[in-house]
């Protein structure tokens, strides 16, 4: 099973965890593959660790717990899972006035200045990624404006947003980020070849210089430039799709989940990449189911609900109950509802198990 839970919801992973159960007690083998590490201590017997493609070693599951198993999987001991670094703000970079798109968005109104993190929270649903494709130009919109650097600007495509300096990391890099079917080193430069490009011809020198800086830089782990990205670990993947945006030299980053389905050591490093963009200027909007790492990473936090901006949090007064509490749009957050916007390798199996017998949560009804 390789990473089964990726698309299911609290109750579908309660039952395939009985499945599983039922299957080893008939006998059956089970090699279970997670980036979740406590769902691997919760169905494992042994655990085996594989590092950079090679065999690290097996052990019983109850000889190791989550942080061993951390420094195994990445060859070093991680002592921040949240490495932030406080970088100085400047000025507005991005401003949306009005945003408006049918029922999804409502008159949504907000400003990200440069070398600030500004999280993006709030329940499946509630419109975040609509808000990042209309920003990008990847849907359009019925009403609102657009500002960057203080100019208006209009944005009807994605080729309009890259124009004017705004990038999204989308949350399915495989689908919307990456062609599988191409080259490492095309996929880094896709977005640029027009810099690229002279006439009908591409300069091939400047394009193998250009993917080459990257994946050096950005210590992408392909045996070449014309590894095909379907290749790619997932981390890599979202490394390579990442050097593909900073190429373009963007002044405004969206990561729409940028750490899902990668492994912890490279969710660390993607936690640095996003604090030398901050460092460097560029303003960052970080969306993330995971409330762990909006809380660890963000500098500002803005929470959605039902498509319309709930409200803002400053990182010292930010907690996973007041988020939830405007994410809600009630007095006192939901457990069920926290349990399924929080779920993550941080959080407790425990509490995503026993909301199972709870009413649907809102992460269960958009799935169905």
């Amino acid at each position: 099973m390789d990473e089964p839970t990726s698309s299911l919801s609290i109750r579908e992973i309660d039952y395939l965890f009985a499945i599983i159960e039922e299957l080893k007690s008939s006998g059956v083998a089970i090699v279970y593959i997670s980036h979740h590490l406590e769902e691997t201590f919760a169905v494992a017997d042994r655990i085996t660790v594989l590092r950079d493609g090679a065999y690290v070693g097996t052990w019983s599951s109850h000889a190791l717990d989550v942080d061993r198993l951390i420094r195994l999987m990445v060859g070093r001991d991680l002592s921040e899972k949240f490495p932030k670094e406080l970088a100085p703000r400047t000025g507005e970079v991005l401003r949306v006035e009005g945003l408006t798109q049918g029922t999804r968005l409502r008159n949504m109104s907000f400003s990200a200045y440069g070398g600030e993190v500004l999280g993006i929270a709030g329940l499946v649903g509630a419109g975040r990624t609509e808000l990042a494709r209309a920003i990008f130009g990847a849907d359009r919109i019925d009403a609102g404006n657009i500002f960057v650097d203080g100019k208006a600007v209009t944005i009807r495509s994605p080729r309009d947003a890259i124009n004017h300096g705004i990038a999204l990391l989308t949350e399915d890099r495989k689908q919307q980020g990456l062609v599988l079917k191409m080259s490492t080193g095309q996929n880094i430069t896709m977005a640029v070849l027009g810099r690229l490009t002279r006439g009908l011809f591409t300069n091939s020198r400047k394009e193998h210089e250009l993917a080459q800086g990257y994946m050096d830089s950005m210590a992408i782990r392909a045996s070449s430039q014309d590894q095909l990205a379907i290749n790619l670990s997932g981390g890599t993947q979202q490394k390579v799709v990442l050097s593909k945006w900073m190429a373009t030299q963007p002044r405004v980053l969206i990561f729409d989940e940028p750490t899902r389905g990668i492994d912890v050591g490279a969710k660390v490093e993607i936690y640095k990449l996003i604090n030398e963009l901050a460092r460097n200027g560029v303003a960052i909007l970080m969306i993330s189911s995971e409330l762990p790492e909006v809380l660890g990473m963000a500098d500002r936090i803005m929470v959605i609900h039902q498509g319309q901006v709930a409200g803002f949090l400053n990182r010292e007064e930010a907690t996973e109950e007041r988020i939830m509490e405007m994410a809600t749009g009630s007095s006192m957050a939901n457990s069920v509802l926290a349990a399924a916007m929080a779920a993550s390798p941080i959080s407790s199996l425990s509490e995503r198990i026993d909301s199972s017998d709870a009413a649907p949560t809102a992460q269960d009804n958009a799935h169905e």
